[in-house]
């Protein structure tokens, strides 16, 4: 997904959320096995915003920081999933023009 900007329920902090997809090798011995991951992310700090709104589909990018696991509550039970909280970020290498993207943000 596109990077987006998010207010906060209290309306004080914008935090902008954005997906990295990361393609997995090919598995012989799974080969229905998941193709890539799929990592939510979010960034709080104004420069790391900045960066992160100007990656594209299929860029290469190289992203540090903490690692939580968040917990919600649905229609069948408590859910949760991951989520990196970006402290530094790179582009790496932009995506050629006319290239598909193996990893980067999506």
């Amino acid at each position: 997904m596109p990077a987006r900007r998010r207010e906060l329920p209290s309306g004080d902090v914008v935090v902008v959320e954005t997906r990295v997809v990361v393609k997995r090798e090919p598995d012989p011995q799974r080969p229905r096995g998941a193709r890539f991951d799929a990592i939510d992310c979010v960034a709080w700090s104004e420069s790391t915003q900045d960066l992160v709104t100007t990656w594209n589909v299929g860029d290469i990018v190289e992203l540090s920081g903490a690692l939580h696991r968040r917990f919600n509550r649905t229609e069948t039970g408590v859910a949760s999933r991951y989520q990196v909280e970006i402290r530094e970020a790179r582009l790496f290498r932009a995506r050629a023009r006319g290239e598909l993207g193996q990893t980067g943000c999506g």
